[in-house]
Protein backbone atom coordinates (compact mmCIF):
# COMPACT_ATOMS: atom_id res chain seq x y z
CA UNK A 1 0.00 0.00 0.00
CA UNK A 2 0.91 3.65 -0.66
CA UNK A 3 1.95 6.28 1.64
CA UNK A 4 -0.83 9.00 2.46
CA UNK A 5 0.34 12.28 2.60
CA UNK A 6 -1.34 15.06 4.55
CA UNK A 7 -0.42 19.30 4.53
CA UNK A 8 -1.05 21.01 7.55
CA UNK A 9 -0.65 24.75 7.51
CA UNK A 10 0.60 25.40 11.17
CA UNK A 11 1.32 23.61 14.63
CA UNK A 12 -1.67 23.74 16.24
CA UNK A 13 -3.79 21.93 13.38
CA UNK A 14 -0.69 18.75 13.94
CA UNK A 15 -1.00 19.31 17.65
CA UNK A 16 -2.57 15.91 18.07
CA UNK A 17 0.11 14.27 16.40
CA UNK A 18 2.84 16.38 18.18
CA UNK A 19 3.88 13.24 20.56
CA UNK A 20 4.14 10.90 17.54
CA UNK A 21 6.24 13.04 15.36
CA UNK A 22 8.80 13.66 18.36
CA UNK A 23 9.25 9.81 18.81
CA UNK A 24 9.76 9.34 14.74
CA UNK A 25 12.28 11.98 15.17
CA UNK A 26 14.06 9.76 18.17
CA UNK A 27 13.76 6.77 15.89
CA UNK A 28 15.33 8.64 13.14
CA UNK A 29 19.18 7.89 11.86
CA UNK A 30 19.73 11.22 13.10
CA UNK A 31 17.75 12.44 15.88
CA UNK A 32 18.08 16.31 16.29
CA UNK A 33 16.62 18.73 18.54
CA UNK A 34 15.45 20.91 15.57
CA UNK A 35 13.14 19.08 14.19
CA UNK A 36 10.79 18.63 17.44
CA UNK A 37 7.37 20.15 17.52
CA UNK A 38 8.58 22.42 19.95
CA UNK A 39 11.30 23.90 18.78
CA UNK A 40 9.87 24.62 15.56
CA UNK A 41 7.31 26.21 17.44
CA UNK A 42 9.40 28.14 18.84
CA UNK A 43 11.09 29.10 15.95
CA UNK A 44 8.11 30.17 13.90
CA UNK A 45 6.87 32.89 16.90
CA UNK A 46 10.84 34.17 17.11
CA UNK A 47 12.09 33.96 13.63
CA UNK A 48 13.98 36.77 12.57
CA UNK A 49 14.65 35.70 8.69
CA UNK A 50 10.48 35.41 8.55
CA UNK A 51 9.28 37.15 5.30
CA UNK A 52 6.19 38.80 4.61
CA UNK A 53 3.96 35.93 2.77
CA UNK A 54 5.46 32.87 4.24
CA UNK A 55 3.21 30.14 5.40
CA UNK A 56 3.91 27.02 7.39
CA UNK A 57 4.21 23.91 4.90
CA UNK A 58 4.17 20.76 7.74
CA UNK A 59 4.03 17.64 5.08
CA UNK A 60 3.16 14.44 7.33
CA UNK A 61 2.90 10.31 5.17
CA UNK A 62 0.21 8.13 6.84
CA UNK A 63 0.64 4.41 6.35
CA UNK A 64 -3.08 3.63 6.94
CA UNK A 65 -3.76 5.68 10.42
CA UNK A 66 0.06 5.60 11.49
CA UNK A 67 2.09 9.15 10.78
CA UNK A 68 5.55 7.16 9.28
CA UNK A 69 7.11 10.60 8.27
CA UNK A 70 7.54 14.19 8.97
CA UNK A 71 8.75 16.88 6.61
CA UNK A 72 8.54 20.34 8.20
CA UNK A 73 8.89 23.24 5.22
CA UNK A 74 7.29 26.39 4.38
CA UNK A 75 6.10 28.72 1.17
CA UNK A 76 8.03 31.72 0.80
CA UNK A 77 7.22 34.42 -1.94
CA UNK A 78 10.16 35.34 -3.84
CA UNK A 79 10.74 38.54 -6.33
CA UNK A 80 12.84 37.91 -8.65
CA UNK A 81 13.25 39.92 -12.69
CA UNK A 82 10.28 42.21 -11.24
CA UNK A 83 7.45 39.34 -11.03
CA UNK A 84 6.80 37.15 -7.98
CA UNK A 85 7.24 33.61 -7.98
CA UNK A 86 6.99 30.68 -4.39
CA UNK A 87 8.99 28.86 -3.27
CA UNK A 88 9.34 26.01 -0.80
CA UNK A 89 12.00 25.12 1.48
CA UNK A 90 12.71 23.54 4.65
CA UNK A 91 11.13 25.25 7.71
CA UNK A 92 14.02 26.38 10.18
CA UNK A 93 17.63 26.00 8.91
CA UNK A 94 19.64 29.24 10.38
CA UNK A 95 22.03 28.31 13.31
CA UNK A 96 20.34 24.75 13.63
CA UNK A 97 21.97 21.46 12.76
CA UNK A 98 21.43 19.25 9.18
CA UNK A 99 17.35 19.23 8.96
CA UNK A 100 15.93 16.54 6.92
CA UNK A 101 12.86 14.29 7.10
CA UNK A 102 12.22 12.41 10.40
CA UNK A 103 11.08 9.14 9.45
CA UNK A 104 12.47 5.29 10.59
CA UNK A 105 15.49 4.68 8.44
CA UNK A 106 13.28 1.31 6.39
CA UNK A 107 10.83 4.42 5.60
CA UNK A 108 12.58 7.02 4.52
CA UNK A 109 12.89 6.18 0.76
CA UNK A 110 9.49 5.89 0.67
CA UNK A 111 9.01 8.94 2.67
CA UNK A 112 10.48 10.86 0.30
CA UNK A 113 8.71 9.82 -2.83
CA UNK A 114 5.44 10.08 -1.44
CA UNK A 115 6.34 14.07 -0.38
CA UNK A 116 8.55 14.12 -3.91
CA UNK A 117 4.94 13.22 -5.43
CA UNK A 118 3.06 15.22 -3.15
CA UNK A 119 4.82 18.51 -4.00
CA UNK A 120 4.80 18.12 -7.84
CA UNK A 121 0.72 17.75 -7.83
CA UNK A 122 0.44 20.32 -5.46
CA UNK A 123 1.77 23.17 -7.79
CA UNK A 124 1.96 26.44 -6.75
CA UNK A 125 5.50 26.73 -6.53
CA UNK A 126 8.50 27.57 -9.23
CA UNK A 127 11.73 26.02 -6.93
CA UNK A 128 12.34 24.22 -3.96
CA UNK A 129 15.49 24.55 -1.78
CA UNK A 130 16.63 21.81 0.64
CA UNK A 131 19.72 23.03 2.32
CA UNK A 132 22.94 21.40 3.88
CA UNK A 133 21.57 17.60 2.91
CA UNK A 134 24.14 15.32 4.11
CA UNK A 135 25.47 13.44 1.25
CA UNK A 136 23.64 10.10 2.17
CA UNK A 137 20.64 11.96 2.83
CA UNK A 138 17.30 10.99 1.63
CA UNK A 139 16.40 14.60 0.47
CA UNK A 140 20.23 14.90 -1.35
CA UNK A 141 18.11 13.96 -4.90
CA UNK A 142 19.93 12.38 -7.89
CA UNK A 143 17.21 13.24 -10.13
CA UNK A 144 14.32 15.38 -10.92
CA UNK A 145 10.97 14.48 -12.03
CA UNK A 146 9.92 14.74 -15.22
CA UNK A 147 9.02 18.20 -15.88
CA UNK A 148 11.38 20.08 -13.14
CA UNK A 149 15.39 20.86 -13.04
CA UNK A 150 17.54 19.88 -10.52
CA UNK A 151 20.95 20.88 -9.40
CA UNK A 152 23.26 21.56 -6.11
CA UNK A 153 26.05 23.33 -4.81
CA UNK A 154 28.37 22.13 -1.82
CA UNK A 155 26.84 23.80 1.52
CA UNK A 156 28.17 24.26 4.64
CA UNK A 157 30.61 21.85 6.62
CA UNK A 158 29.15 20.40 9.80
CA UNK A 159 31.66 19.21 12.65
CA UNK A 160 30.97 17.25 15.58
CA UNK A 161 33.52 15.97 17.94
CA UNK A 162 33.43 12.13 18.70
CA UNK A 163 33.49 11.62 22.67
CA UNK A 164 34.65 8.31 22.67
CA UNK A 165 37.26 8.46 25.16
CA UNK A 166 37.43 8.05 28.93
CA UNK A 167 38.21 11.54 30.01
CA UNK A 168 39.11 15.05 28.15
CA UNK A 169 42.87 13.99 28.77
CA UNK A 170 42.68 11.00 26.35
CA UNK A 171 40.71 13.46 24.45
CA UNK A 172 43.50 16.13 24.29
CA UNK A 173 46.17 13.16 23.50
CA UNK A 174 44.68 12.31 20.29
CA UNK A 175 45.10 16.29 18.86
CA UNK A 176 47.68 17.42 16.78
CA UNK A 177 50.60 17.98 18.93
CA UNK A 178 51.47 21.91 18.18
CA UNK A 179 47.08 22.42 19.11
CA UNK A 180 47.48 20.45 21.92
CA UNK A 181 50.61 22.05 22.94
CA UNK A 182 49.20 25.02 22.41
CA UNK A 183 45.83 24.41 24.39
CA UNK A 184 48.16 23.76 26.90
CA UNK A 185 50.11 26.93 27.24
CA UNK A 186 46.96 28.58 26.94
CA UNK A 187 45.24 27.52 29.86
CA UNK A 188 48.51 27.80 32.07
CA UNK A 189 48.39 31.35 30.94
CA UNK A 190 45.03 32.08 32.48
CA UNK A 191 45.28 29.69 35.84
CA UNK A 192 48.41 32.07 36.29
CA UNK A 193 46.38 35.31 35.56
CA UNK A 194 44.49 35.25 38.90
CA UNK A 195 41.91 33.17 40.81
CA UNK A 196 40.56 30.96 37.82
CA UNK A 197 36.85 29.68 38.52
CA UNK A 198 34.80 26.53 36.11
CA UNK A 199 30.81 27.67 36.46
CA UNK A 200 28.36 24.99 35.11
CA UNK A 201 24.65 24.26 34.85
CA UNK A 202 22.43 21.44 33.34
CA UNK A 203 18.57 21.63 33.01
CA UNK A 204 16.16 24.69 33.39
CA UNK A 205 16.91 25.73 36.55
CA UNK A 206 18.23 29.13 36.48
CA UNK A 207 18.30 29.28 32.51
CA UNK A 208 17.03 31.94 32.15
CA UNK A 209 19.14 34.10 34.23
CA UNK A 210 22.42 32.26 33.17
CA UNK A 211 21.31 33.34 29.30
CA UNK A 212 21.48 36.62 30.66
CA UNK A 213 24.97 36.08 31.89
CA UNK A 214 26.34 34.73 28.79
CA UNK A 215 24.71 37.72 26.75
CA UNK A 216 26.59 40.27 28.96
CA UNK A 217 30.14 37.97 27.65
CA UNK A 218 28.85 38.10 24.49
CA UNK A 219 28.64 41.96 24.43
CA UNK A 220 32.05 41.97 25.34
CA UNK A 221 33.44 40.00 22.32
CA UNK A 222 34.07 40.19 18.75
CA UNK A 223 30.58 39.12 18.14
CA UNK A 224 29.18 42.32 18.88
CA UNK A 225 31.26 44.07 16.17
CA UNK A 226 30.70 41.80 13.46
CA UNK A 227 26.35 41.35 14.06
CA UNK A 228 27.21 37.50 15.21
CA UNK A 229 25.91 35.34 18.01
CA UNK A 230 22.59 35.16 19.79
CA UNK A 231 22.39 38.97 20.51
CA UNK A 232 22.37 40.29 16.64
CA UNK A 233 18.82 40.42 16.98
CA UNK A 234 16.17 40.95 19.03
CA UNK A 235 14.02 38.06 17.42
CA UNK A 236 17.05 35.83 17.94
CA UNK A 237 17.53 36.73 22.03
CA UNK A 238 13.45 36.31 22.42
CA UNK A 239 14.27 32.88 20.33
CA UNK A 240 16.66 31.57 23.34
CA UNK A 241 15.00 33.15 26.43
CA UNK A 242 12.10 30.90 25.18
CA UNK A 243 14.25 27.64 24.84
CA UNK A 244 15.50 28.29 28.01
CA UNK A 245 11.84 28.58 29.42
CA UNK A 246 10.48 25.92 31.55
CA UNK A 247 9.18 23.35 28.83
CA UNK A 248 13.31 23.60 27.64
CA UNK A 249 11.16 22.03 23.89
CA UNK A 250 15.03 21.27 22.85
CA UNK A 251 16.40 19.13 25.24
CA UNK A 252 18.65 19.84 28.62
CA UNK A 253 20.15 23.70 28.33
CA UNK A 254 23.62 23.71 29.10
CA UNK A 255 25.87 26.61 30.43
CA UNK A 256 29.45 26.74 30.93
CA UNK A 257 31.30 29.64 32.53
CA UNK A 258 34.97 30.74 33.19
CA UNK A 259 35.33 33.42 35.19
CA UNK A 260 38.76 35.04 36.40
CA UNK A 261 38.96 37.01 39.62
CA UNK A 262 34.85 36.63 39.52
CA UNK A 263 34.67 38.24 36.17
CA UNK A 264 33.46 36.08 33.38
CA UNK A 265 35.80 36.13 30.73
CA UNK A 266 34.32 33.15 28.29
CA UNK A 267 30.92 31.31 28.45
CA UNK A 268 29.63 28.26 26.30
CA UNK A 269 25.68 27.46 25.90
CA UNK A 270 24.00 24.60 24.59
CA UNK A 271 21.44 21.87 24.17
CA UNK A 272 21.87 18.31 25.35
CA UNK A 273 19.18 16.13 23.31
CA UNK A 274 19.55 12.41 22.37
CA UNK A 275 23.27 11.47 24.03
CA UNK A 276 24.68 14.81 21.57
CA UNK A 277 25.42 17.81 23.17
CA UNK A 278 24.93 20.77 20.49
CA UNK A 279 27.22 23.45 21.63
CA UNK A 280 25.19 26.49 20.03
CA UNK A 281 26.98 29.41 20.72
CA UNK A 282 30.50 30.13 22.57
CA UNK A 283 31.76 33.59 23.23
CA UNK A 284 34.56 35.48 25.34
CA UNK A 285 35.38 38.89 26.28
CA UNK A 286 38.03 40.10 23.82
CA UNK A 287 39.50 42.19 27.05
CA UNK A 288 40.92 38.74 27.75
CA UNK A 289 42.16 37.22 24.31
CA UNK A 290 45.77 37.09 24.91
CA UNK A 291 44.92 34.65 27.59
CA UNK A 292 42.71 32.38 25.32
CA UNK A 293 39.80 31.93 27.42
CA UNK A 294 38.04 30.25 24.72
CA UNK A 295 40.29 27.85 24.66
CA UNK A 296 40.19 26.66 28.10
CA UNK A 297 36.23 27.30 28.12
CA UNK A 298 35.99 24.66 25.47
CA UNK A 299 38.60 21.57 27.06
CA UNK A 300 36.27 22.36 30.05
CA UNK A 301 32.80 21.94 27.74
CA UNK A 302 34.33 18.56 26.40
CA UNK A 303 35.17 17.01 29.72
CA UNK A 304 31.79 17.84 31.10
CA UNK A 305 30.60 16.44 28.08
CA UNK A 306 32.36 12.88 28.23
CA UNK A 307 31.55 12.72 32.47
CA UNK A 308 27.74 12.76 31.12
CA UNK A 309 28.37 10.13 28.96
CA UNK A 310 27.23 11.81 25.57
CA UNK A 311 28.37 10.64 22.39
CA UNK A 312 29.51 13.36 20.63
CA UNK A 313 30.00 17.01 20.78
CA UNK A 314 27.90 18.88 18.06
CA UNK A 315 29.65 21.70 16.67
CA UNK A 316 27.10 22.98 14.01
CA UNK A 317 28.63 24.71 10.97
CA UNK A 318 31.18 27.46 9.93
CA UNK A 319 34.53 27.92 10.77
CA UNK A 320 35.52 24.17 10.11
CA UNK A 321 38.98 24.93 10.15
CA UNK A 322 39.24 25.76 13.78
CA UNK A 323 36.71 22.88 15.19
CA UNK A 324 39.05 19.93 13.35
CA UNK A 325 42.07 21.05 15.32
CA UNK A 326 39.73 19.90 18.18
CA UNK A 327 39.52 16.54 16.66
CA UNK A 328 35.84 17.44 14.97
CA UNK A 329 34.55 15.20 12.39
CA UNK A 330 33.68 17.63 9.06
CA UNK A 331 30.63 16.27 7.26
CA UNK A 332 30.37 17.76 3.76
CA UNK A 333 26.68 19.15 2.58
CA UNK A 334 24.78 19.71 -0.23
CA UNK A 335 22.37 22.40 -1.17
CA UNK A 336 19.46 21.00 -3.36
CA UNK A 337 17.48 22.71 -5.80
CA UNK A 338 14.44 21.97 -7.91
CA UNK A 339 12.67 24.43 -10.21
CA UNK A 340 9.54 23.37 -12.39
CA UNK A 341 10.86 24.30 -16.13
CA UNK A 342 9.62 26.91 -17.63
CA UNK A 343 8.74 28.63 -14.00
CA UNK A 344 10.14 32.38 -13.38
CA UNK A 345 12.82 30.81 -10.71
CA UNK A 346 14.09 28.69 -13.62
CA UNK A 347 14.58 30.91 -15.84
CA UNK A 348 16.58 32.98 -12.72
CA UNK A 349 18.52 29.74 -12.19
CA UNK A 350 19.47 29.30 -15.94
CA UNK A 351 20.69 32.67 -16.08
CA UNK A 352 22.99 32.51 -12.80
CA UNK A 353 24.56 29.55 -13.94
CA UNK A 354 25.48 31.94 -17.33
CA UNK A 355 27.24 34.64 -15.01
CA UNK A 356 29.25 31.88 -13.00
CA UNK A 357 29.87 30.27 -16.76
CA UNK A 358 31.18 33.66 -17.76
CA UNK A 359 33.07 34.56 -14.79
CA UNK A 360 35.34 30.98 -15.22
CA UNK A 361 35.98 31.25 -18.46
CA UNK A 362 37.30 34.76 -17.37
CA UNK A 363 39.09 32.99 -14.71
CA UNK A 364 37.28 34.98 -11.98
CA UNK A 365 36.78 33.02 -8.15
CA UNK A 366 32.87 32.26 -7.93
CA UNK A 367 31.16 34.55 -5.54
CA UNK A 368 31.21 33.00 -1.96
CA UNK A 369 29.08 34.56 0.83
CA UNK A 370 30.61 36.21 3.47
CA UNK A 371 30.38 34.79 7.08
CA UNK A 372 31.59 36.69 9.98
CA UNK A 373 34.65 35.65 12.01
CA UNK A 374 37.18 37.28 14.27
CA UNK A 375 39.99 36.96 12.23
CA UNK A 376 37.74 38.71 9.62
CA UNK A 377 37.76 41.82 11.56
CA UNK A 378 40.15 45.15 10.20
CA UNK A 379 43.42 45.22 12.02
CA UNK A 380 42.23 48.28 13.46
CA UNK A 381 39.31 46.46 15.03
CA UNK A 382 41.83 43.99 16.41
CA UNK A 383 43.74 46.16 18.20
CA UNK A 384 41.49 48.01 19.93
CA UNK A 385 40.18 44.86 21.18
CA UNK A 386 43.44 44.09 22.56
CA UNK A 387 43.61 47.36 24.40
CA UNK A 388 40.07 46.52 25.74
CA UNK A 389 40.66 46.70 29.61
CA UNK A 390 41.17 43.55 31.92
CA UNK A 391 40.03 41.94 34.99
CA UNK A 392 40.30 45.53 36.79
CA UNK A 393 38.23 47.33 34.36
CA UNK A 394 35.14 44.80 34.96
CA UNK A 395 33.68 45.78 38.33
CA UNK A 396 30.52 45.80 37.42
CA UNK A 397 30.58 42.55 35.16
CA UNK A 398 31.71 41.32 38.51
CA UNK A 399 29.50 42.58 40.70
CA UNK A 400 26.88 41.63 38.15
CA UNK A 401 27.86 37.82 37.76
CA UNK A 402 28.50 37.37 42.05
CA UNK A 403 24.90 38.45 42.63
CA UNK A 404 23.12 36.54 39.93
CA UNK A 405 25.42 33.33 40.79
CA UNK A 406 24.29 33.60 44.74
CA UNK A 407 20.93 34.86 44.09
CA UNK A 408 20.68 31.36 41.90
CA UNK A 409 21.96 29.11 44.59
CA UNK A 410 19.95 30.64 47.36
CA UNK A 411 17.04 29.79 45.45
CA UNK A 412 17.89 25.92 45.13
CA UNK A 413 19.62 26.04 41.15
CA UNK A 414 22.92 23.50 41.18
CA UNK A 415 25.74 25.19 39.90
CA UNK A 416 28.83 23.03 39.46
CA UNK A 417 31.93 25.26 40.24
CA UNK A 418 35.46 24.29 40.49
CA UNK A 419 38.40 26.70 41.31
CA UNK A 420 42.05 26.45 42.78
CA UNK A 421 43.62 23.27 43.01
CA UNK A 422 40.42 21.00 42.56
CA UNK A 423 40.44 22.97 39.17
CA UNK A 424 44.16 22.42 38.20
CA UNK A 425 43.78 18.72 39.13
CA UNK A 426 40.77 18.08 36.65
CA UNK A 427 42.74 19.80 33.47
CA UNK A 428 45.09 17.36 31.43
CA UNK A 429 47.83 20.02 31.61
CA UNK A 430 50.79 18.28 32.17
CA UNK A 431 51.37 15.27 30.15
CA UNK A 432 54.12 13.56 32.11
CA UNK A 433 52.68 14.39 35.39
CA UNK A 434 49.31 12.84 34.10
CA UNK A 435 51.15 9.53 32.99
CA UNK A 436 52.91 9.52 36.64
CA UNK A 437 49.47 9.92 38.85
CA UNK A 438 47.94 7.15 36.00
CA UNK A 439 50.53 4.78 37.06
CA UNK A 440 50.46 5.73 40.73
CA UNK A 441 46.97 5.19 40.38
CA UNK A 442 47.24 1.60 38.91
CA UNK A 443 50.18 1.15 41.67
CA UNK A 444 47.66 1.52 44.15
CA UNK A 445 45.12 -0.17 42.62
CA UNK A 446 47.51 -3.65 42.42
CA UNK A 447 48.82 -2.98 46.24
CA UNK A 448 45.23 -3.01 47.66
CA UNK A 449 44.61 -6.34 45.65
CA UNK A 450 47.23 -7.83 47.34
CA UNK A 451 49.18 -7.49 43.55
CA UNK A 452 52.63 -5.96 43.19
CA UNK A 453 52.98 -2.17 42.14
CA UNK A 454 53.65 -2.59 37.83
CA UNK A 455 57.27 -1.96 36.64
CA UNK A 456 58.39 1.24 35.42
Amino acid sequence: MGLEVRAYSSLDEIAPLAGRLDALNLASRRPTPFATCGYLRAYLAFDEHARAGSAPLLLVAFDGSEPVGFLPMRTAPVGTLGLGATRVELLATHDTDRLTLASRPDDELRCRDAFLEHLTRRGGWSGLVWRTQDLDSPLALQRAPPGYRLRSFPGDDFCAIPLAHRDVGGLLRSLEKHHRANVRRLARRLLGAGGVEHVSSRGTGGAPELLELFLDVERRSWKRRACSGVGRNPMRVALFRALCGPAAPTGEPVFHFVLLDGVPVAAAMGTSFAGVLYLREIAFDEGFAALGPGNLLLLLVLRDAIAQGEREANLLNLHAYYKARWGAAVTATVDVQLFRVGGILWARALAGDMRRRIRAALGLPPRLPEVASRRDLAPEDRSAAAEAPGALGRAAERSRAAQLLASLEASGVRLRRLSGRELEAALPLDEGGQAQESRRRSDRAATSAGGAPGGR
